[in-house]
């Protein structure tokens, strides 16, 4: 029995870029396709992930996050080594593997001219698959949508295009969920509701492959976390344990507060327009809040690890 949902083996995906052609003899072209550039998003990928588990997908803009979420939907190709999905080849079984997994993404948005439950109903037909209405509305009323899946998608702010985006996805119950970003442009209520939909997918033995900028979110939801930067697998870890790890070695936390008020704090790292971050030593962070209470701010987010110090302190180790 096939233990592995997801495979890489070697995997390199190059995409064209702006440059000129090598050969003069094809300049003429360059007028018109100007995209004689290469440029490797993933170079030679390799990663597992067992069914039933969720893997976090880490690291900075431009690591390749979304190129692996794209692979593995069937959406591209690599230019070599192989993409497995429950066992099959993506180059060989595209269509057999689309019929399994469902995936969040902006780079798949919604149609506009479609409400929201249309959007998913649709996608339920492409996907060959009938809908758990139960389960569906269940999903609309976590994520405050019931009363709006009749609306024009057109018409909805960011955030609730994000969350119509995701219904969509959860909606189809698939054996593999691609999450690309999930929790991104979301209120703290709503980040916390899609948490709840995710781990009860997790329960029934849904695989997840998630992306994020955030070890936070990575930690609450993943079993494994992959980390890439600049195309490149820096390694496969066991979440608690990396987490651990690397929070010891670090030693700090990032407090972000948004205030009307001027926030005094000798960890002060950095201001913007009422936002306040501060950058606390671990053994300092109880002092440092029970100094914050005495102002009145709106929002509070604690960071406990930043992605850019954790690919900055594996590089270095």
């Amino acid at each position: 029995m096939q233990s592995y949902a997801i495979e890489f083996d070697k995997v390199t995906k190059i995409y064209p870029t702006l440059g000129k052609p090598k050969n003069k003899l094809l300049m003429p072209l360059y007028y018109i396709y100007p995209y004689f550039g290469k440029v490797k998003a993933l170079k030679e990928i390799s990663f597992k992930v067992k069914k039933g588990k969720t893997m976090g997908i880490i690291g900075p803009n431009g690591a390749g996050k979304t190129t692996i979420c794209k692979l593995v939907s069937c959406i591209i190709f690599p230019e070599s080594g192989d993409v497995f999905v429950f066992g099959k080849n993506s180059k060989e079984n595209p269509n057999e593997i689309k019929g399994k997994i469902a995936i969040q993404s902006e780079d798949f948005p919604l149609y506009a001219q479609l409400t929201v439950l249309e959007n998913i109903e649709f996608s339920a037909k492409l996907h060959g698959k009938s809908l758990d209405r139960e389960f569906l509305k269940l999903v609309l009323e976590k994520l405050g949508l019931e009363g709006d899946k009749n609306r024009l998608v057109e018409g909805f702010s960011t955030g609730m295009k994000v969350k119509a985006n995701i219904a969509r996805a959860l909606a189809l119950k698939p054996e593999l969920l691609i999450l690309d970003e999930p929790l991104a442009n979301l209120d703290v209520f709503a980040r916390e509701r899609v948490k709840e939909l995710i781990n009860m997918l997790k329960k029934e033995g849904k695989t997840i492959l998630l992306t994020s900028h955030h070890l936070n979110e990575i930690e609450d939801l993943c079993d494994e976390i992959l980390l890439i930067d600049r195309g490149k697998c820096l390694g496969t870890f066991k979440t608690d344990e990396f987490i651990r790890k690397v929070f010891k070695k670090i030693g700090f936390v990032r407090i972000y507060l948004r205030s009307r008020e001027r926030i005094e704090s000798r960890y002060l790292e950095r201001k913007s327009r009422g936002l306040y971050v501060l950058k606390v030593p671990s053994s300092k962070i109880k002092e440092e809040l029970k100094n914050l209470v005495k102002y009145n701010f709106t929002d509070i987010y604690v960071e406990r690890l930043g992605l850019e110090e954790v690919v900055k302190w594996y590089l270095k180790k």
